[in-house]
């Protein structure tokens, strides 16, 4: 558990900066927006990754979550853990 705090802290600390960049941003609305409108994400998984047995909204819901909890924990891993790991 404390491994789990430890690395939600880094995480948090990382993202600050950028929190306050968002947040004092006085950059005029016609800047921003083109910027906003921009701005992707790639998807964690698609449709056809849905596991066959899926067969209602709850199942669907809880195998999502499960894939977006090992998306987290994996890049948490190589970002927060692995880097202690290797200054230990």
């Amino acid at each position: 558990m404390a491994v789990a705090v430890q690395a939600f802290r880094a995480f948090e600390s990382s993202r600050m900066q950028r929190a306050k960049d968002i947040l004092t941003d006085v950059s005029p609305f016609a800047v921003r927006m083109p910027l906003i409108l921009s701005a992707s994400f790639a998807p964690l998984w698609s449709p056809a990754d849905l596991p066959v047995a899926v067969g209602s909204v709850e199942e669907g819901v809880a195998w999502s979550r499960g894939v977006v909890r090992e998306t987290v924990e994996q890049k948490l891993k190589a970002v927060v853990i692995a880097p202690q790991l290797q200054a230990a």
